[in-house]
């Protein structure tokens, strides 16, 4: 019998050895984790992805930081340390493999991570993943894993002391003692930023799970181009792999559509090793931006076997394209724009801040919707800010499908670094791992080393702020950092794409001069500049630009009560937070609203009109600036204004709203970068428009102008075929001003442009000679009627007269309209749409308001 059983039992032993193994198992150990202040007693529920501020919040422990001044309340969270535990449970066929892993995505910030009490990784920035073999301290079964957070303010105000020097920086909002965030590589805008609070965040920021594997698996596979033409596109695997048994391995690349596989097999020993696996595709289908061809993406499997076992895949999105940053010189100066599969790109779009301060909120809702949002409004990049992180891989994953173009910053904004050895070591890790990680991206257009260091340094009085020796060893760090460390890991690991050291900043690291490189044009509103003079000496690349607003509303009840009423209020002061000390004048936000305000609209009668037109205002704005950047090119060839989003309920330069609402400068953007615009205008006594198009072929076309006055009458009238030149600006003259209206101010007058091309696209725009609180505009009624359609409403608009700035809202009903915040002319039918944001709502009254209306209740 004993021998019967010893038989049965080898028989099930080789019958189980030869059934194969997963070839990587992965346990997830993200969900319900608990968590305390350290030194205190009491434990409480905590999630994975989280942060201590959120996990509190959740609990009940403390206030809503997002209320009034409650974010005050809470800043005493960054000066405690935080622990955060889990028990899970081992199975024997994770601990058989060669290699158990533990792996955290993402850890913020200085943390200790304890495996049945043994330390095992010690962590100190938020911009890596971090990763430890821990079989040997596992057992199958239950097993503990605690995670320790220092305070990242106390560990920094630690490095800090130990510096014989204050390093400068702008984006603090704290007190001296407390500006640490240079010594920690976490988001700085978590410790505060004029257009955020600050909570100076600790936790577990993204998955954590363990990972066990045997023989080898994959570490990563580039799809490096070797050279991309219409007839053929080269490519190689570059497959990298660790391996833990020396044998022969084999690499396949399958390509989906493809019947033919690449291979490359390879005997390997114990490391890390690297095989390449040539391809090609021929007469590829190539990726373009958004507007100018499809964002083709083909899926590409990289899998890795052993004597024929499957030991693991990657899978890509592989968007055949050639993408370069172009700076040759030319009649201006030196060009600076981006050129994709050979064809000069007007870069259209905005800078990107997270859509939540606590970044691990953020949701692949919330992702969604932001790039459907860009879209929408016709961009095509958006700029990923240097003060905050390194975003998601979804959010990259959104751009390659959808055509959206990424320009990278590395997350150094507004501040000097320290350069001890230590710190400079955790730059270049961080440099390598996040490099790696966005190589495979067909949107990466642009690796950027900072946001304004460079101008700060000269311009903003660091320079002269330290002795001479000082002053050459910072300046010297900033090269170690900015002209070594980073360009050497993009040049190691990406160098198909360009690396510019800091934004903004002329050709050969010159501070910007508007001839070369890119520009920050806070002329209008830092410097109080009139709207006007977006158009005066334009840069060659405008990356950021922008003017503040009031949310509406809806918004502002989120944060605030109706005693806070008023734009200097308390709730509304504490919200603000754009104080500008650092450009030699501390001008207060939203006294510099009320400033632009009263001078394009005047004085409104109360908050619910301030807040209205302050909209009106950054619109107003938007639409000159976007139309003032695309008449200029071909020297100006990017308009990325600040900023599309808020990163909380906020009073800021976002043309979206937290709670993804969209302002009236989201809508002026939308007009403003359509495929093609019409741009009409006023000088020197002639009427002249601009035809602006993205198209790749030239549109033959019919143009109309006409001068009406606000009650309907056609003065004067222009017509003749036009033809939109092929991605460029066609400017077309149509006449001289009537004698009558030469040198008047002409209050009552509006130039309507329309185009329509025979390939049915249209365009249409408004020129008033005068700002609109120096228009005399008649009072009128705006006549509404609403009926539904399909899944959402249609509103149909008339006026007998001229109404400006149209703004309609079903009060306490969220959704979005097609158009808003428009001019309707007299005589004038819209339609517009309403798509309500959950099905079956009830819809109010239809509230319609317009210009005419907050100045006649004054």
């Amino acid at each position: 019998m004993r021998r019967f059983l010893s038989a049965l039992l080898l028989l099930a032993m080789a019958f189980t050895s030869s059934v194969p193994a997963e070839p990587l198992l992965r346990l997830d150990l993200s969900g319900a984790w608990s968590f305390h202040q350290a030194g205190k007693e009491a434990w409480l529920p905590a999630t994975v992805p989280g942060c201590v501020h959120n996990d509190l919040l959740v609990a009940g422990k403390i206030p809503d930081p997002f209320f009034r001044n409650n974010a005050d309340s809470v800043q005493w969270i960054e000066r405690e340390d935080w622990e955060y535990s889990r028990t899970f449970s081992v199975s024997a066929d994770l601990l058989r493999r060669d290699v158990v892993e533990l792996v955290f995505d993402g850890l913020d910030t200085y943390a200790d991570v304890y495996i049945n009490d043994s330390l095992v990784i010690r962590a100190d920035n938020m911009f890596t993943d971090w990763r430890a073999s821990v079989r040997p301290l596992l057992r199958e079964g239950e097993n503990s894993l605690r995670v320790y957070f220092h305070s990242p303010v106390i560990e920094g105000l630690r490095k800090k002391s130990q510096l014989p020097y204050i390093l400068k920086m702008t984006n603090e909002i704290a007190p001296e003692d407390q500006r640490t965030n240079v010594f920690t590589r976490k988001a700085p805008f978590h410790y505060g930023w004029d257009w955020g609070p600050r909570l100076v965040t600790s936790g577990i920021w993204k998955p954590v799970y363990l990972q066990g594997w045997d023989k080898a698996r994959i570490e990563d596979a580039f799809l490096e181009p070797l050279s991309v033409n219409p007839d053929t596109a080269r490519y190689q695997a570059r497959t990298e792999i660790t391996v833990t048994q020396p044998g022969r391995y084999e690499v396949e690349v399958r390509i989906s559509g493809l019947e033919t596989t690449f291979k490359n097999t390879l005997s390997l020993e114990v490391g890390l090793q690297t095989i390449l696996v040539p391809f090609e595709l021929v007469q590829p289908k190539l990726w373009w931006s958004h507007g100018l061809g499809e964002a083709h993406l083909y899926p590409v499997e990289v899998s890795l076997k052993n004597e024929d076992a499957q030991l693991g895949k990657v899978r890509r999105q592989l968007g055949v394209r050639t993408l370069e940053l172009v700076q040759e010189p030319d009649s201006f100066g030196r060009s600076f724009y981006f050129r994709l599969n050979g064809v000069p790109v007007f870069a259209k779009g905005a800078n990107y801040i997270p859509s939540h301060i606590f970044t691990q909120l953020q949701t692949p809702a919330i992702y969604e919707r932001l790039i459907g949002d860009a879209l929408a409004a016709n961009m095509n990049m958006l700029r990923v800010w240097g003060g905050a992180v390194y975003e998601d891989d979804y959010f990259y994953d959104l751009c390659d499908q959808n055509g959206i173009l990424v320009w990278q910053d590395f997350m150094f904004a507004c501040a000097l670094n320290p350069a001890d050895s230590l710190h400079l070591e955790n730059i270049r890790k961080e440099a390598d791992f996040q490099v790696r990680r966005l190589r495979h991206h067909a949107s990466l257009a642009l690796w950027c080393g900072n946001n304004e260091n460079l101008i700060a340094w000269h311009r903003w009085g660091w320079k002269t702020a330290y002795s001479p020796e000082v002053s050459n060893q910072m300046w010297a760090d900033y090269e170690r950092i900015f002209y070594t460390i980073l360009p050497t890991a993009v040049g190691a690991y990406n160098p198909q794409i360009s690396y510019w050291p800091s934004s903004p900043q002329a050709f050969g690291n010159e501070l910007p001069d508007r001839k070369t490189g890119d520009e920050h044009d806070w002329t209008v509103w830092f410097n109080e500049k009139s709207y006007a003079d977006y158009g005066v000496n334009t840069g060659r690349f405008v990356s950021e630009w922008g003017l503040q607003s009031f949310p509406e509303m809806a918004t502002i009840d989120s944060f605030a009560t109706q005693n806070d009423y008023s734009y200097r209020s308390e709730a509304m002061e504490y919200r603000q937070r754009s104080f500008m000390p650092w450009i030699g004048k501390n001008v207060n936000g939203n006294e510099m609203i009320r400033r632009y305000v009263d001078r394009y609209y005047g004085d409104p009668a109360n908050f619910a009109d301030f807040v209205y037109l302050s909209q009106l205002n950054q619109a107003l704005a938007y639409k000159t600036g976007a139309e003032a950047h695309r008449t200029a090119m071909p020297k100006c060839m990017g308009s990325l204004y600040w900023q599309i989003n808020d990163c909380w309920p906020s009073l800021s330069w976002s043309s979206i709203d937290y709670y993804g609402r969209w302002k009236a400068s989201h809508y002026a953007i939308q007009h403003a970068f359509a495929p093609l615009i019409v741009v009409p205008g006023v000088t020197d006594d002639q009427v002249w428009v601009d035809i602006v198009s993205d198209k790749l072929q030239p549109v033959a076309g019919q143009l109309t102008l006409r001068i009406l006055d606000f009650k309907g009458d056609t003065l004067w009238q222009y017509a003749a075929p036009a033809t939109a030149q092929a991605n460029g600006k066609t400017r077309i003259v149509a006449g001289e001003v009537p004698q009558r209206w030469k040198g008047k101010k002409l209050r009552h007058l509006v130039l309507v442009a329309d185009w329509k091309g025979t390939d049915g696209v249209s365009a249409h725009n408004l020129y008033y000679p005068e700002w609109p609180k120096d228009q005399k505009l008649p009072e009128t009624e705006v006549r509404s009627v609403v009926a539904p359609a399909g899944k959402g409403y249609q509103v149909t608009l008339t006026s007998n007269q001229l109404a400006v700035g149209v703004y309609l809202n079903f009060p306490g009903v969220d959704g979005h309209f097609s158009d808003n915040y428009f001019d309707l002319l007299p005589g004038e039918t819209r339609v517009v749409t309403f798509a309500p944001q959950q099905t079956g709502v009830t819809l109010p009254k239809l509230e319609v308001v317009y210009y005419q209306m907050a100045q006649s209740r004054k």
